[in-house]
């Protein structure tokens, strides 16, 4: 067997004129290429070069992609008795829509009603007396008649007979004091009198003393007369002594019955003023006990703090006691101050900044029929979240690890811009809750980048040894 045969012997061009004499495929040997088939392997060349240009000037949005839900600014609303109390009644139920200030459910109000009635009868009680004091102390008349209140009106009722009992003491010891004072005058008056007599007395007796005394000297009168006169005399002076050291006892009875009588009145007002401050004061504290009282009343039908719609009914029937601070009612407010609220890969963390721009889709509403809302990334937390441990998982790709090996997520808060959705039903709105998916625009890229980053890493992390 031959290895290689003979080479054959080259024919030599033939002639343009001679072609069309030969057999076919002579002709299509002998035929000239058509240019364009001589250019496809530029154009090719052309197309490659094209390409990779096109592919290092071109770019791509870097989009981060993170699942989430919408929530709302405001956290929920809890309604709950500010103390031990029996449920009296349930107004609402699951799904129901409340208004602020609308009762949602009532405790039985026994105890916070008895309470804030026996502080209102204290509260009565203290002012009617303080009225009736304040009478008293700038000596007015006491009006028992100028509240319509009922509750304070029967005391001061009250009060007016206490202050009619205390104005007759009043008056009779003010009246023995005037009494006593006058009795005192009188005696001082006949006192000056009889001291006005006896001075009269005691110039005529020394009158008489001087003429015995004369009548001795000259020897016409006895000296028995003369020692009578001085007798006389001296008993008068005793006598006017006395009723001088009685007037100065008598003026001092009354300064001190004056006295007396001040000190009463003093002493009367300096009581009622006592008395007055204590009360005052009791009031103060009985006022904030009334009000106290009357909010604990209030807290008995537990309102709508705001516009909301009930979430959750605690498991508590009526005549169920409801226990101190115990959630009864779980309402989530109907805001429009919505946001969405995602969880970020650890991996992406790093190319997310506060103001990124953001497209949300509903899962709800399908973008490719209602479009997307836009929004704006608001804040990423600081720090990374771990799955709870039962196991639930973060919405969306979870790559990161943390150092206990379970995968590590971040959270991040997106505000949502005006509602541009399509073909929705005229109520519509947005909901807490409705699940969606972000995607965070964090920059651009070449497409070359984007071919070439796999390649590059398959390369690095390829060519090693463990």
């Amino acid at each position: 067997m031959r290895l290689w045969r003979k080479k054959p012997r080259g024919r030599g061009p033939v002639d343009a004129e001679a072609v069309n004499f030969q057999p076919d495929a002579v002709m299509i040997e002998e035929r000239p290429l058509p240019w364009f088939a001589r250019s496809v392997v530029y154009v090719i060349v052309l197309l490659v070069v094209s390409a990779a240009v096109w592919a290092s000037l071109s770019q791509v949005d870097r989009v981060v992609v993170a699942r989430g839900k919408l929530i709302t600014i405001e956290p929920l609303m809890t309604v709950q008795p500010l103390e031990t109390a029996v449920v009296h009644s349930i107004k609402v139920g699951v799904g129901d829509t409340v208004k602020a200030g609308d009762i949602l459910a009532t405790l039985d109000p026994t105890f916070t009603q008895s309470e804030q009635l026996a502080d209102e009868e204290r509260l009565a009680s203290m002012t009617a007396e303080a009225s009736r004091l304040e009478a008293e102390i700038f000596g007015q008349p006491f009006d028992s008649t100028w509240s319509q209140d009922p509750v304070v009106a029967k005391y001061l009722k009250l009060q007016r007979a206490v202050y009619d009992h205390r104005q007759a003491e009043y008056r009779a010891a003010v009246s023995a004091a005037d009494a006593d004072a006058a009795k005192i005058d009188a005696q001082l008056v006949t006192n000056r009198k009889a001291q006005g007599g006896l001075q009269e007395r005691v110039g005529v007796v020394s009158q008489v003393e001087d003429m015995r005394d004369e009548l001795f000297k000259l020897s016409a009168g006895s000296r028995l007369n003369l020692l009578q006169s001085r007798l006389d005399k001296l008993t008068l002076v005793d006598q006017l002594g006395e009723k001088k050291n009685q007037e100065k006892e008598l003026e001092a009875q009354l300064a001190s019955a004056h006295e007396q009588k001040e000190k009463y009145i003093n002493n009367w007002i300096r009581e009622a003023g006592e008395r007055l401050t204590t009360l005052q004061q009791q009031m103060s504290t009985e006022r904030q006990k009334l009000t106290t009282a009357e909010r604990r009343r209030s807290l008995v039908e537990l309102r709508a703090p705001a516009d909301g719609v009930v979430l959750e009914l605690g498991q508590r029937a009526i005549g169920s006691v409801a226990k101190e601070a115990e959630p009864l009612i779980t309402l989530v407010p109907r805001s429009n101050r919505i946001e969405a609220e995602v969880d970020v890969d650890s991996a992406d963390v790093a190319r997310l900044r506060v103001g990124d721009t953001v497209r949300v889709k509903l899962d709800a509403l399908p973008f490719q029929r209602h479009g997307t809302i836009n929004g704006t990334l608001r804040v990423i937390t600081e720090n990374s979240f771990q799955p709870d441990k039962n196991g639930a998982q973060a919405q969306g790709p979870q790559t990161g690890k943390d150092p206990d090996g379970k995968p590590a997520f971040f959270r991040a808060r997106i505000t949502l811009g005006s509602l541009t959705l399509q073909d929705v039903p005229p109520d519509f709105r947005l909901i807490p809750g409705m699940t969606s998916t972000a995607e965070i625009l964090v920059g651009k890229r070449t497409i070359i980048s984007y071919l070439l980053d796999p390649v590059i890493r398959v390369f690095d992390e390829s060519l090693r040894e463990p």
